[in-house]
């Protein structure tokens, strides 16, 4: 147990940096907010506990902490802010409270081993980079709210086979899903065609995913209205009755 018998309600930047014995934290409801990189390089810790009483995490908060294998996150965290996992590359579990709206830019960069993560159906924008390499992720499905994926944000995800992307999507960046070698299917449910950056947003040479419009036939026409017919480098044929 650590922090339970101190009468504190903030754990300040740069705290706990570089504790190379600490395998465990339980923080208690005292704490609302941990500072920018409170707990950044602590290379032995496993476990965490964040209590429901904080509020908001700091910058890398957890970064290279290369044990740690799963986080629960409070139920009023908004934020998850920039670099807070990365490079946490044992971290195989995530479940974000349902009032995230923001993942900034690096949150799970290169977390190699990250199997499930439970996103918030409330996020409104995903930064770049935020799940680049995150080589082990098979599945992603985001919610209704989400707005903007921006570039690179799952860059290298060599195992990702499906992509959900909900009706109220606008904006998807250069290269959200560029060596995703084993993409084989993207569903968008948009009824207004994101501004997408097309053969840069989701394939090179290596991958080529099938889309899947699921709105009606008058809402497709719109996609088929907006885009341009791409034919990646490897095809080496087209059926006559194509």
């Amino acid at each position: 147990t650590f922090f339970n018998n101190f009468n504190v309600n903030e754990i300040g930047d740069r705290a706990m940096i570089r504790c190379n014995n600490l395998k465990e934290i339980v923080i208690p409801n005292s704490i609302k907010h941990i500072g920018e990189y409170a707990f950044c390089a602590c290379s032995s810790l496993e476990e965490v506990q964040l209590p429901n009483s904080i509020k908001t995490l700091g910058e890398g908060v957890f970064s290279y902490c290369r044990k740690l294998k799963s986080i629960l996150l409070p139920p009023d965290i908004q934020t998850i802010e920039a670099y807070s996992f990365s490079e946490c590359d044992s971290l195989y579990s995530v479940q974000m409270g349902d009032n995230v709206k923001y993942i900034g830019e690096y949150a799970f960069l290169y977390c190699t081993n990250l199997f499930e993560v439970k996103m918030s159906s409330k996020i409104e924008i995903i930064k770049h980079h935020a799940f680049q390499t995150c080589s082990n992720l098979r599945e992603v499905i985001l919610y209704d709210n989400l707005k903007i994926i921006e570039y690179s944000t799952f860059f290298k995800n060599e195992k990702l086979e499906t992509v959900i992307i909900p009706s109220t999507i606008t904006d998807i960046g250069k290269s959200a899903f560029i060596k995703c070698d084993n993409l084989k299917s993207v569903y968008c449910y948009a009824t207004t065609p994101p501004k997408i950056y097309f053969n840069d947003s989701f394939w090179d040479e290596a991958s080529f995913p099938v889309w899947s419009i699921y709105p009606d036939a008058p809402v497709a026409d719109k996609y088929r209205a907006n885009r341009n017919l791409y034919v990646p480098k490897r095809c080496g044929e087209i059926d006559k009755n194509a």
